[in-house]
C-alpha cells in the first residue's frame, strides 16, 4: 500500500499536467509509449500459452489506430472517411495481414489459435485504447480524460480500501480470488460520491450533465471499471501467469493500470457525443 501511494504521489501530478496540455501531442506520445508497453505484457501473456504475438503487424497497427483516433478531423479532410471508418478499415487490415502471415509461414496446428491471439490483443489495446485519442480530441478533451481516468483510480482505490477492510463475499473466485462484493459495491459507492462533490464544486457546467446523471456515469463508469479489471484477470488465468509485469512499484504492470479504460472510455465517449448534440 504505502509503495502504491508514493508512485501515485509522483506520477499523478505529472500525468495531469500533461492531459491538460493545450498541445494534445505530448499526451499522445506517452499514453501510446503506454499502450505500447501494454502490448508487450500482452504478449508475454500469449507466449506463455505457446502462441506468438506478431510485433511487426501488431504494432504498427496499434499506431496507426492511435494516430487515425488522435487525428481523425484533419485525416478526415484528406480522406473524406469519418473516424469509425478509417479505425475499422485498419482492423481488417489487420486480420487480412495476421491471416496471411499465418498460412504462408505460420503452423498449421496454431495458424487460428494465433490469428485469434492477435487479433484479441490489436482490439483491447488498440481498439479500446484509440478511445482515449478520440476524448482528447473533443471539445474540451482535458476535462473528459480527467473524467476518465479520475473515475476510473478513484473506483480502484475504493474498490482497494472497501476490499481490504470489509470484504467477506467473492467477487469472481474463480478469476481472482482477491476481488469482493463488498470491494465492488464500495468502489461504486465512493465513485457516487466524488461525482457529487465534483459536480458541486468544480466540474465545467458547460460539459452538459446534470447532478443525477453525473452521478450515475460515475457508478457506472465504476462497474465498467471492474469489468475491465477481471478481463484482464481472465487473461491472466487462461496463460498462467500471477502478474502481467512489475513494471510499476506497488502497481504491477501497465496493462494493470489502464485495464479499466477498456470499457469506461468508449462509454464515456459515447457519452460525450450525446451530449455534444453528435
Amino acid at each position: 500500500m504505502l509503495k502504491r501511494i508514493i508512485v501515485a504521489l509522483v506520477f499523478l501530478p505529472a500525468f495531469v499536467w500533461l492531459l491538460t496540455l493545450p498541445n494534445p501531442e505530448p499526451f499522445f506520445v506517452f499514453y501510446f509509449l503506454l499502450l505500447a508497453a501494454a502490448l508487450l505484457e500482452m504478449g508475454r501473456l500469449i507466449q506463455a500459452r505457446g502462441l506468438s504475438l506478431r510485433w511487426s503487424i501488431s504494432l504498427p497497427i496499434v499506431m496507426l489506430m492511435c494516430l487515425a483516433a488522435g487525428y481523425c478531423r484533419e485525416l478526415g479532410n484528406v480522406f473524406s472517411w469519418s473516424s469509425g471508418t478509417m479505425l475499422w478499415t485498419i482492423i481488417i487490415s489487420a486480420v487480412l495481414l495476421l491471416s496471411l502471415r499465418e498460412i504462408l509461414f505460420g503452423r498449421i496446428e496454431t495458424i487460428f489459435l494465433n490469428i485469434s491471439a492477435n487479433v484479441l490483443a490489436i482490439l483491447i489495446i488498440g481498439g479500446m485504447g484509440s478511445f482515449v485519442f478520440l476524448l482528447r480530441g473533443l471539445p474540451q478533451g482535458s476535462w473528459w480524460l480527467c473524467i476518465l481516468f479520475g473515475f476510473n483510480w478513484i473506483y480502484d482505490g475504493g474498490a482497494l480500501f472497501c476490499g481490504k477492510y470489509f470484504g467477506r463475499h467473492k467477487l469472481a473466485p474463480a478469476i481472482s480470488p482477491a476481488k469482493t462484493i463488498e470491494g465492488l459495491i464500495g468502489g461504486i459507492a465512493v465513485n457516487a460520491v466524488i461525482a457529487i462533490i465534483a459536480y458541486l464544486t468544480f466540474l465545467p457546467p458547460t460539459l452538459g450533465f446534470s447532478l443525477a446523471g453525473f452521478a450515475g456515469l460515475g457508478m457506472l463508469m465504476g462497474l465498467l471499471a471492474q469489468a475491465g479489471d477481471l478481463l484482464e484477470s481472465v487473461l491472466k488465468r487462461w496463460s498462467g501467469t500471477k502478474n502481467s509485469a512489475g513494471f510499476i512499484p506497488g502497481h504491477g504492470g501497465v496493462l494493470d493500470k489502464i485495464d479499466s479504460s477498456f470499457f469506461t472510455a468508449p462509454l464515456l465517449y459515447a457519452v460525450a457525443r450525446i451530449l455534444m448534440g453528435a
